[in-house]
């Protein structure tokens, strides 16, 4: 297992996803949220997809938020 399977709710597909997107660290992720990261997928794939709205980094209102490191 990566370090990004570490992130609740990150399997293989969205760990191979942010690693082709250059995200290789939990670090590199600090301050992106899941709508920023869905849309740098879209552009990069060419076309929306649903892998990363809101499937990872959402708080209990439904709405996303940044990845928080201590």
């Amino acid at each position: 297992m990566g370090e990004l399977r570490k992130i609740p709710n990150v399997g293989k597909t969205t760990e191979k996803a942010l690693i082709s997107m250059g995200y290789t660290t939990i670090e590199s992720l600090k301050g992106k949220t899941a709508d920023e990261l869905y849309l740098e997928e879209c552009a990069l794939r060419g076309g929306r997809k649903k892998r990363f709205p809101r499937c990872f980094a959402v708080g209990t209102e439904g709405k996303s938020r940044s990845f928080a490191l201590p």
